[in-house]
């Protein structure tokens, strides 16, 4: 509990910092539950928040939880032939730097991996609340141990220049790569955007739990304007300790799958200063033995000061 009243003191000071003039305050929620197959039945990757603040400057200041459980959650034994329980609190600081037709963008990710991440306080004390049904593991999930990863991304816009009239589109393609723990990773994906009034940005819609895409927003939000979008994003994962388990400990871990896919699709609207975006994703398998392929969705409401 002391490690994560630390990351949430470090996540205080820099939105203490901030002057509120200019900064966008963003909450993301994900969760498997957002998706009608997975009501009342968590699994992998079941549920993701965040709380991010977005200077004038391009910077970024993360605050956020991520955790992972197996498909059967009754049990109170260790599933070796499942991905292991896994909670990840962290805080992050990024710098995006604007050029002429791209964007680029580095992040340092410094959290704590295992029961100091409240991963098994925040899904059953959510369960309880909701009446759901315990999950019955987490005495299983991975052990404490520290995480540092450092990300570097860059994002390119194709007919940027049409966006600002009233119908258009625009292609947003991307590649990242990220070392460290949780994840040792490369990454390259597209989204591409057709709406009305669109801002000249390069936001990727819908957050990568890899943390690795991300962008300041780069607009004038006294108007209003929406697009719908649709994305592919493929991982080269070297490294995942949610399947490969502890870095410095022995611990429960499975065979992942070299590459990870991701389909997703959704929607923005922006009104004056505020925006919500909804993002559907499609994932396929990622260790070997899975049942079936991830979906899951993403909630996304932001304002600007």
């Amino acid at each position: 509990m002391g490690i994560a009243k630390h990351i949430l003191v470090i996540f205080l000071i820099c939105t203490s910092l901030a002057s509120a003039e200019g900064w966008q305050f963003d909450f993301i929620l994900e969760n498997d539950a957002i998706f009608i197959e997975s009501i009342n039945h968590d699994r992998y990757y079941t549920n993701g928040v965040q709380m991010k603040l977005k200077s004038p400057e391009l910077y970024e200041f993360t605050l956020g939880q991520l955790f992972f459980t197996p498909d059967n959650q009754k049990t109170t034994l260790l599933q070796a032939q499942d991905r292991p329980y896994a909670g990840w609190l962290f805080v992050s600081a990024a710098k995006n730097t604007l050029h002429d037709s791209f964007m680029r963008h580095m992040q340092l990710t410094v959290g704590v991996i295992g029961e100091s991440a409240l991963g098994e306080q925040m899904q059953n004390g959510y369960h309880s609340i909701s009446g759901n049904n315990r999950s019955n593991g987490w005495d299983n999930q991975l052990p404490n141990e520290p995480a540092v990863m450092l990300s570097a991304s860059q994002v390119w816009a194709l007919n940027q220049d049409a966006s600002s009239n009233n119908f258009s589109w625009n292609l947003l393609p991307y590649a990242g790569a990220h070392l460290g723990s949780p994840y040792t990773a490369a990454e390259i994906g597209a989204e591409l955007r057709l709406g009305y009034r669109m801002p000249k940005d390069y936001t990727i819609s819908g957050i990568s739990f890899i943390s690795g895409v991300t962008a300041a927003t780069n607009t004038n939000h006294e108007h209003f304007y929406g697009y719908l979008f649709a994305g592919v994003d493929s991982s080269a994962m070297l490294w995942n300790t949610f399947l490969d388990g502890s870095v410095f400990r022995d611990s429960h871990s499975i065979d992942n799958k070299p590459v990870v896919t991701k389909l997703t699709a959704g929607f923005v609207f922006n009104i004056r200063r505020a925006k919500i975006t909804y993002t559907q994703v499609y994932q396929t398998k990622e260790f070997y033995g899975q049942l079936k392929n991830h979906i899951y969705g993403s909630v996304q409401i932001g304002y600007l000061f």
